[in-house]
């Protein structure tokens, strides 16, 4: 910080401008205060979100009268520190704040955001639930100019976290809207409108239908079932009374008539003892439409099994999920990041016999009419959602025909790589806003902001500073 301050500014402790309110309240179930837990302030938002009702609790709570500051002493480094706009009961994990004269509690509250306070604050702390006590922030140097001088001071910070605030929210619009575009986009390629004028003027040499037999032949007649090795799955006729009606030449098929569905290993004690060891994809490696591979662990494997588990470039991953609609189905392709690598019994992986129909079938589970069919497969009566090797197998798929669905999928790609970067540039974006706040209160309790203002008088309480 600074030693050269605005001529009227001096240095003062925080325990010299604050004190602490003391006052307990105990539990009474007939109170009507409003109850402020430490989840109803938002780390980094600087007001209280929401709040409960003290008359629920059990434990003493510390009192709060409105224009106190309310400081988060468990883990400060979440920045939790808001101004009570309300008379209330808050958790004992706040300290609570009373501006002394002549100092502004907002001008307090935005010195104790500041990314030097936190440094201050978290220092020597640790442990899974660090706290730090009034005893050792009453230490902190803060520059305290007089009293209009924190007004104004308070009032210029409001107007840029204002616009900057104002900024975000614009981000926040465009990111749902680029989400609402990616949809609209995947649900133009699967339903073919995305080639609607391509069909209009040319004839492909293969439909659907022609595409689905070639395969159908290719994988012999009984569309043999080898996941596990089990059992077999017939051949059943799709029910198109039920789908959505196709563009010419596309044709519905089942997922096990396009390629081989198959599980994965469970990972048990017993193969801790085998002396191969290979790289081991598990459900939380698997994200909707990508790979994250930061953490993946090892597995024992019998040489016998690696031809039918080892995965191969453009294996279609599939997450089976534990009753959660937003981990079901979630889906990504796999290009051969590690080599050798097999998967987990709750990952079941689709190997097509047209390498293309990999890259449709990852766009249309991701589109919003896969989701649908994946949610409608995977309901049940319990109300649970979960997915199995036998209802991916009967999964409805639409085929389009080869051609029609290189052109389709071109088009994706370069379209959903420009929303890619235009998400990166969101992310910066919101990386400089972060930044910006932080040089923001930096400068304001340096005081660069006002060094050429004129000279104001000195505030009392900071005389023997």
């Amino acid at each position: 910080m600074s030693s050269d301050l605005p001529l009227g500014w001096a240095r003062a402790q925080l325990g010299d401008i604050v004190t602490v309110r003391g006052e307990k309240i105990r539990p009474d179930r007939s109170n009507g205060l409003p109850f402020i837990g430490m989840d109803d302030v938002l780390p980094g938002s600087l007001k209280v979100n929401s709040h409960g009702w003290f008359r629920e609790m059990r434990s003493t709570a510390n009192a709060v009268e409105r224009g106190d500051i309310l400081y988060g002493r468990l883990r400060p480094y979440l920045n939790k520190v808001a101004i009570a706009d309300i008379r209330a009961a808050a958790s004992a994990e706040f300290i609570v704040l009373i501006a002394r004269a002549g100092i502004d509690a907002r001008y307090v509250q935005f010195a104790l955001h500041a990314k030097h306070f936190v440094n201050f604050a978290t220092q020597d702390t640790s442990g899974d639930r660090p706290r730090i006590d009034f005893d050792k922030i009453s230490k902190f140097e803060i520059p305290v100019p007089p009293t209009a001088e924190q007004r104004r001071i308070v009032a210029r910070i409001d107007e840029l976290l204002a616009e900057i605030d104002e900024g975000e929210a614009a981000l926040g619009r465009a990111r749902q809207a680029l989400d609402t575009w990616r949809r609209a986009l995947l649900k133009a390629a699967v339903t073919g409108e995305i080639t609607r004028d391509w069909r209009e003027a040319n004839r492909p040499t293969e439909t659907g239908a022609d595409l689905l037999a070639r395969i159908r032949a290719e994988r012999g007649a009984s569309c043999r079932d080898r996941s596990r090795g089990r059992r077999g799955t017939a051949v059943e006729p799709v029910d198109i009374s039920v789908l959505r009606r196709l563009p010419e030449g596309w044709v519905w098929a089942r997922l096990h008539e396009l390629g081989d569905v198959t599980g994965g290993l469970t990972k048990n004690p017993d193969r801790g003892g085998f002396p191969n060891k290979l790289p081991y994809l598990r459900v939380a490696n698997v994200q909707m439409g990508r790979l994250d591979l930061t953490e993946v662990t090892q597995i024992g494997i019998r040489s016998a099994e690696k031809s039918r588990l080892l995965l191969e470039d453009n294996d279609l991953l599939i997450v089976e999920g534990n009753g959660s609609v937003d981990q079901i189905g979630r889906c990504a392709l796999w290009s051969g990041e590690i080599q050798p690598c097999v998967h987990q019994n709750h990952i079941i992986k689709v190997r097509f016999s047209e390498p293309i129909l990999s890259s449709w079938a990852l766009r249309w589970l991701l589109s919003p009419s896969g989701r649908e069919a994946i949610e409608t497969v995977a309901s049940s009566t319990s109300g649970l959602h979960t997915l199995s090797i036998s209802k991916i197998q009967n999964l409805p798929i639409p085929v389009p025909p080869r051609e029609e669905a290189c052109i389709a999928l071109t088009v994706v790609e370069e379209q959903l790589a420009a929303a890619s970067d235009a998400e990166s540039d969101s992310k910066k974006l919101t990386g400089d806003r972060i930044a910006l706040r932080r040089a923001i209160l930096k400068a304001a309790f340096e005081g660069d902001w006002f060094r050429r203002t004129r000279t104001m008088s000195r505030h009392p309480c900071c005389s023997t500073a």
